[in-house]
């Protein structure tokens, strides 16, 4: 009787065990050291916590209430902790999240600095259509997220002749202004509208996401998914651009003008995209979270991320090598600059791809713009 006594014990201890050091128990896999680099002396490092909130949400974060200051944490003024096991990430996405970290860890790079560059893991985990689709679970065809996108009635699809977007004929199509904000997806097709028959070469798909974020994919002719819309048919270029475009919000067509017989006229289409953000407004209050949708604008924080390793400022430069100023004009010597254009604020900057080889990081492939 003892001996089954210990055995039963033993069995239970050990089960235990394995119990605690279960992948999602494991929590050190999916927590990761960020440096942060400022473009320049007065930058607000606040605005970097935001923009990895905005990030986050963008990857299907819900950060329910309590959750923010658990999820990103300063360990000092240059190094950020993420613990993505409080954010609120959707469990079937945190595999691809532990896979994601681990690379990252494995470098170099990351072992000799004790961390990574915040911007590097912004183009990793936003910028790289690849990751992005995984989080978010983009379908890998479209007909596995409608089966049929053209058989919506005429009286929600709207011609686009002019679009800044798409470079020839568009057509929009808009979910039901009723229909719960969860289930609705917009789709925006590429092709020739002038005949009755619809030559669809390209499609582009946004549906919200149960954290109240938006969510884009991008489609091919054969209705494959794509990393980034054909140049020749859309400037839509990568998810990241999209997000950027839309913010939390479906976006009306920039530039359309002209109605068209037998499609949804301009001033019905602005009228329903009108009332279909206003649902998704809605649903968004009723989440519990620490995330604020209401502050769209803070969006542009997570492009930032990004965008500021993408053309860094010699200031950043500096913080990133800790070369000295003479030191560092020496290696620079003879490389253009340039001004943003959507943030002129940031001063003169890099281009990273121009700049030598001790400023890049080989180790993971980032010589794709995120856009």
């Amino acid at each position: 009787m003892t001996n089954n006594r210990t055995i039963t014990s033993f069995v239970l201890i050990a089960a235990c065990f394995l119990l605690s050091y279960s992948p999602i128990k494991k929590k050190s896999a999916y927590n990761i050291s960020l440096k942060y680099y400022p473009q320049s002396v007065d930058e607000n490092p606040a605005k970097t916590s935001k923009g990895l909130m905005w990030t986050l949400s963008y990857l299907g974060a819900e950060f329910p209430v309590g959750s923010l200051d658990k999820s990103i944490m300063w360990r000092d003024s240059a190094t950020i902790e993420l613990q993505l096991l409080n954010c609120g990430l959707p469990i079937t996405a945190l595999e691809h999240w532990k896979a994601v970290i681990s690379q990252i860890k494995g470098t170099d790079k990351y072992k000799r600095d004790n961390g990574i560059d915040v911007g590097i893991f912004s183009k990793i985990v936003l910028g790289s259509p690849e990751n992005y689709y995984a989080f978010v679970e983009m379908p890998e065809y479209l007909s596995d997220l409608l089966p049929d996108t053209l058989s919506f009635p005429d009286t929600s699809k709207l011609a686009a002749g002019e679009s800044l977007v798409a470079l020839h004929e568009r057509m929009v199509i808009l979910p039901d202004s009723n229909e719960n904000p969860i289930h609705s997806k917009f789709l925006g097709i590429e092709g020739d509208l002038k005949t009755n028959t619809i030559s669809v070469d390209h499609t582009e798909t946004l549906d919200l996401m149960p954290n109240g974020q938006v969510r884009v994919g991008i489609f091919d002719k054969e209705g494959k998914r794509i990393n980034e819309a054909d140049p020749r048919l859309s400037s839509g270029g990568r998810p990241a651009k999209c997000l950027w475009c839309h913010e939390v919000f479906f976006a009306a067509p920039f530039g359309a003008k002209t109605d068209y017989e037998g499609y949804m006229s301009l001033a019905r289409f602005f009228d329903r995209t009108k009332k279909i953000n206003a649902a998704f407004t809605e649903y968004r209050k009723e989440l519990e979270t620490d995330f604020h949708h209401e502050l769209y604008w803070e969006h542009e924080y997570a492009e930032l991320l990004y965008l500021k390793y993408e053309e860094p400022s010699f200031h950043r430069l500096m913080q990133e090598t800790e070369l000295d100023s003479l030191r560092l004009s020496t290696e620079l010597v003879g490389i253009p600059m340039h001004i943003n254009q959507e943030h002129p604020h940031m001063g003169e900057l890099y281009y990273r791809k121009d700049l030598p080889t001790i400023f890049q990081f080989k180790e993971i492939d980032l010589t794709t713009s995120s856009r």
